[in-house]
């Protein structure tokens, strides 16, 4: 067949579960005997690179210094990107990695191309996540009603999210990865609790702040939690933790050193990492991707 897979950023000049999976997929698809072509941006002029089967198109990235922030860049424009470069293939399926190019191709099909559009979800399909930039709200349900199938790699949680708010449903994917050499280490009910957030603690979506207020509650019932922080974190965001809660400025915290977060990452690869379990049940747990916490008990 022939294949597109998309996604605004490619590996190795952005390191996140989606650009790898750009890569590993189109390399094991063509592996398989399918003609596949990788569509994607990079910080230079429209390139093509050609192994075998396996073809890459990497567009300049347009709008990353207008300053316009999550209402306007290189991913809205990238959508516009995919729209042209389906145009000119002839490809039987096209799977997006992010709303941003399955929209795109949405409008490809709406234009009377024929292919089937797989969706690829990774973070929880929630309106709330919408309100400050209704525009990706437009081209999110775009995509939505467009997908022919839709794949969420995160939780039983995030489908349910997808159905309850956009009304469609889709298949789960577990991590890519064998997780049996990768238990916690579980630690006796009532002896320390560590939780460790793994991410870009700026970033709002990645659900930073839920976990503070969430580990104040798990400190009433265990008094000796400790809170850590793996990941870019400005002072500014970190002083506002501290005194989210009641103006509480002893919550336990720790940022870590680069040289730290470093040995963190090379020890748990892109695998899933768990909190630990004084009670048999996760306290929080953030996906090999890097995505939200999606439950916190």
């Amino acid at each position: 067949m022939q294949i597109a897979i998309t996604n605004p950023y490619c590996w190795p000049e952005v390191r996140r579960g989606s650009e790898r999976l750009l890569e590993d997929l189109s390399a094991y698809l063509a592996g398989r005997g399918h003609d596949v072509t990788a569509i994607s941006t990079h910080r230079g002029p429209r390139l093509v690179k050609d192994s075998g089967n396996r073809r890459f198109v990497l567009l300049p990235q347009r709008l990353s210094g207008c300053g316009m922030g999550r209402w306007l860049g290189p991913l809205h424009v990238f959508s516009l990107q995919c729209l042209r470069e389906i145009e000119r293939g002839a490809f039987d399926v096209v799977h997006a990695l992010s709303y941003h190019d399955a929209f795109g191709a949405a409008l490809a099909k709406g234009r009377g191309k024929k292919f089937r559009l797989v969706l690829h979800l990774v973070g929880i399909p929630v309106k709330e996540y919408f309100r400050r930039i209704p525009l990706d709200y437009v081209m999110f349900k775009q995509a939505i009603k467009a997908a022919d199938e839709i794949i969420l790699v995160l939780s039983a949680y995030a489908r349910e999210a997808l159905e309850r708010n956009f009304g469609r449903t889709g298949t789960i994917v577990p991590p890519p990865v064998n997780l049996d050499g990768f238990q916690p280490k579980l630690k006796p009910v009532g002896g320390p609790v560590k939780l460790l957030f793994v991410g870009d603690v700026d970033e709002q979506r990645k659900g930073a702040g839920p976990l503070v207020n969430a580990s104040v509650a798990i400190k009433d019932q265990f008094p000796d939690t400790d809170l850590q922080f793996s990941g870019h974190v400005s002072e500014k965001r970190r002083s506002a933790l501290l005194t989210q809660v009641a103006g509480s400025t002893d919550l336990p915290y720790r940022s870590w050193t680069s040289e730290e977060s470093a040995t963190c990452r090379s020890c748990i690869g892109n695998r899933m990492l768990r909190s630990f379990r004084p009670s048999g049940r996760p306290l929080a747990w953030r996906s090999w991707s890097l995505l939200p916490a999606a439950h916190l008990s």
